[in-house]
């Protein structure tokens, strides 16, 4: 986890963006790095990714120079630990809707007495080579970044406790299920997205974490950046879409 910086620029309150990483391909993670991305999220919640390949990828971005972390799937703390096995930098846990289920995400990341992750001597420490276990068992804990997602309204009634909890380091408001719990499924910039947001962003900015949401394009950056939030993330899918249209737009207009 070392040289990545990702943790620190978090606590710094610098803007970070990046993007989710849904394609499993590591010419997509390398295009990522090569872009200016400051990290890539691989998506293990919305595809199909293997946890080998998930490794691959972490691979692929250690080697390009970018910041990997990975999306869990659920809750499960052995999927977790399997994730954190691959090396990533940092952890989404998504459907976070209460404090008990952060304090639980918390738990399933750190190692004994913080929490309850089984210790080994996975590829981050150099299978036993690069790190002993209790130098692999400090670097965890001072540069491992969690990022909890909170999605609906019941979430949003715990965000205080949620974000105050000590060992998170970002709370990431997943706009798209939040708009489909709250009744305006895909609405972006529906009032009453966009008012929930914004008190979340209070809560969470109180609590003196960083405020995270999902974008889809420059524009919506832009407007969620001028309201406060500093971890942005795109997905690779949606610019290889937006790109592909706007090439097809213009190349016709000059027919």
């Amino acid at each position: 986890m070392e040289g990545t910086g990702l943790k620190e620029r978090l606590r710094r309150g610098e803007v970070v963006l990046g993007c989710f990483q849904r394609i499993p391909a590591p010419e997509v993670t390398e295009v990522c790095a090569y872009a200016g991305f400051d990290f890539v999220v691989v998506d293990t919640e919305h595809t199909l990714v293997s946890e080998e390949r998930v490794a691959d990828l972490v691979r692929a971005a250690e080697a390009a120079g970018i910041a990997p972390l990975v999306r869990a799937s659920s809750h499960d703390p052995a999927g977790i630990a399997r994730l954190l096995e691959a090396g990533p930098v940092g952890l989404h846990v998504p459907q976070v809707s209460s404090a008990a289920e952060a304090a639980a995400a918390v738990r399933a990341t750190r190692f004994q007495p913080r929490g309850s992750r089984g210790l080994a001597t996975p590829r981050r420490a150099g299978y036993g080579a690069r790190m002993t276990l209790e130098e692999y068992v400090r670097t965890s804990e001072e540069e491992l970044v969690l990022v909890l997602q909170v999605e609906d309204a019941a979430g949003l009634a715990e965000l205080a406790s949620i974000a105050s909890l000590d060992g998170v380091d970002a709370v990431f408001l997943g706009l798209t299920d939040l708009s489909q719990n709250l009744g305006v499924p895909g609405r972006y910039d529906d009032p009453t997205l966009v008012e929930a947001v914004e008190r979340a962003f209070e809560t969470i900015r109180r609590a003196g974490k960083p405020v995270g949401v999902p974008v889809v394009d420059a524009d919506m950056a832009r407007r969620w950046l001028d309201r406060g939030a500093t971890y942005l993330a795109a997905n690779d899918i949606r610019l290889l879409l937006g790109s592909a249209r706007e090439f097809l737009a213009r190349a016709r207009e000059q027919a």
